[in-house]
């Protein structure tokens, strides 16, 4: 199983100058759990509304923008990876996604929770086939 075969095609991308709170409250209308955080199209991380909405919410937002939250440098993995590469890229990084590229351009990212939801599909499949 390869990146494309799981990744959700529905990216959600910010600049990393955009507004903390502005973000957030993107994120809680649409309710969207992560963003691809770029400058000038060049990935620079993900930042998660888990960690937009920290301990003490607005006032940790307040002032600041997406860029402060990159928790570490930017990841990414080709949409022709195979998945078990992409969860070896993903353990240890707390945004529990990562971009996914084809020819350098953002084509959508890999998330758990949408490896899981594929996996039980295919599980699904393979009990009503049997």
């Amino acid at each position: 199983m390869r990146a494309a075969d799981v990744m959700d095609t529905r990216v959600a991308v910010a600049d990393a100058c955009t507004g903390a709170d502005q973000a957030w409250d993107h994120m809680r209308t649409h309710d969207l759990q992560a963003l691809v955080v770029t400058e000038r199209d060049r990935i620079l991380g993900v930042v998660t509304r888990a960690r937009l909405d920290g301990t003490r919410g607005k006032a940790h937002r307040r002032d600041r923008t997406l860029a402060e939250y990159l928790p570490q440098g930017p990841i990414a993995v080709t949409s022709d990876c195979s998945v078990a590469r992409a969860l070896a890229v993903l353990d240890g990084h707390v945004a529990g996604c990562v971009p996914v590229l084809e020819r350098g351009r953002l084509v959508g990212v890999l998330t758990i929770a949408g490896l899981l939801r594929k996996l039980n599909e295919r599980q699904a499949m393979r009990r009503r086939a049997s």
